[in-house]
């Protein structure tokens, strides 16, 4: 007869326990003489054991939702919006974590974590826009940054492009000033990966130039880049024009015209852009204006000639490791609008990618103001308004220069006139000023 010991001893446990308190027998254990009424609650026959359950509770990241029947999340719906739920169940008939947009702002873009990211279609009424006679854009709900813009002005006015750069809450709904607990990376430097101190492969992590920050809620993905940044001749020409352009001086169509023939018509447009934000008042000194050409042309506040380490969020994970410390970054919800932020100057090109993402990592893990930078987003939005036609004026009796004193030879349509600094003496006249004839057509 064969020995059945052999077999079933595989099977059973090593250690016998005794009988739980609470009456929960967990999965393969033997509980020593617990067989007995005050635990099955029989003497003989059969009992029933009952598997019990409870919910797994997921927490999920603003901009997504659970859907029904779903056991991972997504990214929130369009016309709604997901501020992010800590303790989702999965729901075979309801979906979790989505919100229609509110009343009278219907529309969302796939993805929104606030309510504020509902809008609807811009009116003449909402955009205010002075002299507009038509706009296009959107009017978001609450204190949602709006993207109204002209397309059409009153006689005497002309669309301007003007740009509005605004500071979008961020990207993913986490505590933006706690510290990571770690950090993984990889260089195009082998001996990061050789490197046990940097255990980026528990990440998930396999591409060149990619870092990762695990926190208590997650890890965050994201990449690293070198580049070169030489002196701009729009940053100089802006520089160099500061006082002109914040006194009024020089106009939105002026910038326009200077910087086309030099960086040619895209370029002299966003300027165009930032100028008008000064005529509108959304540009108030010359730290701003500075500010907003630097959001514009997409370059760091130290703009220079050395090479630049920038630091980019790609995706979040919201779950915990395996038994080995092990995340799963292909379970990762991508992030495809994630700012570009600079993080430090290095003297040459190798030096960069040998330590840019690494210093990514860091900064991510242990820089509050740069999680704040590298989760939100800076956009740009069209803000174009109505802006006054330039005018010519053609005054008799007076010279050049004296016409040049007082800048008097342009006006803008709603502006102010301003006269040469004095006229012509014709013997046996006096002068009493100077008068518009009608328009020559």
């Amino acid at each position: 007869m064969p020995n059945l010991n052999v077999g079933l001893g595989a099977a059973m446990p090593a250690f016998a326990e005794s009988f739980p308190s609470n009456g929960i027998m967990l999965e393969n254990k033997t509980y020593a003489n617990a067989a007995t009424y005050n635990n099955v609650g029989a003497y003989g026959g059969y009992v029933r054991a009952r598997a019990e359950y409870v919910n797994t509770l997921q927490q999920l990241i603003g901009g997504t939702y659970l859907p029904a029947g779903a056991t991972l999340a997504e990214q929130c719906p369009k016309n709604s919006y997901c501020p992010g739920v800590t303790d989702a169940t999965v729901n075979a008939s309801e979906s979790q974590g989505a919100t229609s947009c509110p009343s009278g702002y219907p529309n969302s873009a796939v993805g929104a974590s606030s309510n504020t990211q509902c809008y609807t279609t811009c009116t003449l009424k909402s955009a205010n826009i002075e002299h507009a006679k038509a706009v296009d854009g959107y009017d978001y709900y609450d204190d949602g940054t709006d993207t109204c813009f002209a397309t059409e002005c009153e006689a005497g006015y002309h669309v301007t492009e003007a740009v509005k750069v605004i500071e979008q809450r961020p990207l993913i709904d986490v505590d933006l000033t706690v510290m990571g607990n770690d950090s993984g990376y990889t260089s195009t430097d082998n001996s990061y990966a050789s490197n046990s101190s940097n255990e980026y492969y528990l990440y998930g992590l396999t591409e060149d130039n990619t870092w990762a920050v695990e926190f208590d809620y997650g890890v965050v993905y994201g990449g690293a880049s070198c580049r070169e940044t030489p002196n701009d001749p729009v940053l100089i020409y802006m520089e160099y024009n500061a006082e002109a352009i914040m006194a009024g001086e020089i106009s939105p169509d002026q910038v326009r015209s200077d910087l086309t023939p030099i960086v040619g018509a895209a370029k002299a447009n966003d300027m165009a852009g930032v100028v008008a934000g000064v005529v509108v008042g959304t540009i108030v000194d010359e730290d701003a204006l500075y500010e907003a050409v630097l959001a514009v042309l997409g370059l760091p506040m130290d703009a220079s000639t050395d090479i630049l380490c920038h630091c980019q969020m790609t995706g979040f994970l919201s779950e915990s490791p395996n038994e080995y410390g092990e995340y799963d970054i292909s379970r990762a919800v991508a992030i495809g609008s994630a700012p570009l932020v600079f993080n430090s100057f290095y003297d040459t090109e190798s030096v960069c990618e040998w330590k840019c993402a690494q210093y990514c990592g860091q900064s991510v893990m242990e820089n509050s103001d740069f999680r704040k930078a590298i989760f939100g987003a800076i956009e740009i939005v069209p803000a174009s308004i109505c802006y006054g036609n330039e005018i010519e004026i053609r005054w008799t009796d007076a010279a050049e220069e004296d016409i040049a004193a007082t800048n008097a030879g342009m006006c803008t349509y709603g502006g102010d006139i301003r006269t040469p600094l004095k006229a012509a003496t014709i013997p046996g006249k006096t002068f009493i000023g100077w008068k518009f004839l009608p328009q020559e057509h």
